[in-house]
């Protein structure tokens, strides 16, 4: 079993090992680490990238020398957005809006990269096709490896990543165009679901339907 712990080894075994190919607008910071495992009979939320707090650079230390950060710090500072940030926060009461234990929720992000900006991110990624090969099979390797009731990928271009690169689905599940599976596991696609460009109330309502249709 490859659990959150191998993944995040592997994440920071890249950047300290200076296999990030970084280039300009994105900067050299330490990795979106997955802070904890998924609970019993959990619902992963999948996106890209939400903004992170100046707060998070605190413990980020840049040098010729290379990356010196603490794996357990950033993690707890990855919890402590999980609980303040609003792209979490709305997430979780929109949830428990719809009946849905907020505890059970679990994110991770597809790629983990620390930049505020999804368009720059995807432009970085394309026009590094074996570094995104690499992230894109430890993300499938991390999330086909835990026992999950549904996964949910709330976020149009990870979707997009998500689909394409995914070896394992079985096209004969299509109840709607947002619904595949795989090894077993419900998949939902759709795109946010709060903030700036999100679905409208009625086509939230429908995603809600097909999570609640569709959870183990």
């Amino acid at each position: 079993m490859f659990t959150v712990h191998d993944y995040n080894s592997q994440i920071i075994s890249l950047w300290n090992t200076h296999q990030v190919p970084f280039s300009r607008p994105l900067r050299e910071l330490p990795p979106l680490l997955i802070p904890n495992s998924p609970p019993k009979n959990g619902i992963a939320i999948v996106g890209i990238n939400p903004s992170f707090p100046k707060c998070d650079e605190g413990s980020i230390e840049e040098g010729s020398a290379g990356l010196k950060f603490h794996p357990k710090d950033l993690k707890e500072i990855q919890l402590k957005n999980h609980e303040n940030l609003p792209y979490f926060t709305r997430i979780l009461g929109t949830f428990e809006k719809y009946n849905l234990k907020k505890n059970r929720l679990w994110f991770l992000d597809l790629f983990p990269i620390r930049h505020t900006n999804q368009k720059e991110v995807v432009r970085f990624m394309d026009r590094n096709p074996d570094f995104k090969k690499i992230l894109l099979a430890l993300f499938w390797k991390l999330i086909s490896s835990q026992e999950l009731s549904l996964i949910v990928v709330l976020n149009a271009k990870a979707s997009d990543f998500v689909i394409q690169n995914g070896k394992n689905f079985n096209s004969s599940f299509h109840r709607s165009s947002s619904m595949m599976k795989a090894g077993g596991t419900p998949w939902v696609f759709s795109g946010m679901i709060t903030g700036g460009g999100s679905m409208d109330k009625y086509s939230r309502e429908r995603l809600f339907n097909e999570i609640r249709d569709n959870l183990n």
